[in-house]
């Protein structure tokens, strides 16, 4: 018996030490470690969605979707760029590329989209945003002989109670 199984069988004191300090070390992490049954992930995906009241889509197309996309143009870490025009609605969608920080990328999104001066006036302020896919867990319904107004602020009432509640990230 030679090596370091034959040290550990001739000195069993320092192998139920090494034994303790891992189990030891085990505890100390596992009360740090963040549990999630279903947990929120991102997906890599930008999306910039400018609404423009009244607009058919090819005014929607020159006046949105042509200049987000000119003054996206340069940046790093995009992968691929997606514009869709429609009435009254532009949306351009950006899939980050591997390897790049999507919040960082996200945040030279926005900069470059609040440089552009030369929208047109009577649009919505830009809504650039990181999409995320998040998992439903549970349905709670609140029902009874009651008018709607009661039972919807009752239903108000339950979401703030399990928003409140530490175990629980979100309700709608």
């Amino acid at each position: 018996m030679k090596g370091v199984i034959g040290w550990f069988a001739r000195n069993g004191v320092a192998a139920n030490l090494i034994l303790l300090v891992i189990v030891a070390s085990g505890v100390i992490v596992l009360t740090d470690l963040k549990q999630e049954i279903f947990p929120e992930f991102s997906l890599d995906v930008i999306t910039i969605d400018v609404e423009y009241r009244g607009a058919a889509p090819q005014e929607v197309e020159d006046a949105i979707c042509v200049r987000v996309e000119e003054a996206l143009q340069g940046l790093d870490g995009i992968k691929k760029m997606t514009s869709t025009a429609n009435d009254g609605r532009g949306l351009v969608t950006l899939e980050v590329s591997a390897g790049y920080d999507v919040r960082r990328v996200l945040d030279d999104v926005k900069t470059s989209i609040d440089a552009i001066d030369t929208f047109p006036e009577d649009i919505e302020k830009p809504v650039v945003q990181e999409i995320t896919s998040r998992f439903q867990v549970i349905n709670v319904a609140v029902a009874g002989e009651a008018d709607l107004l009661t039972l919807k602020r009752m239903g108000e009432q339950v979401r703030d109670e399990l928003t409140a509640l530490p175990e629980i990230s979100q309700a709608e």
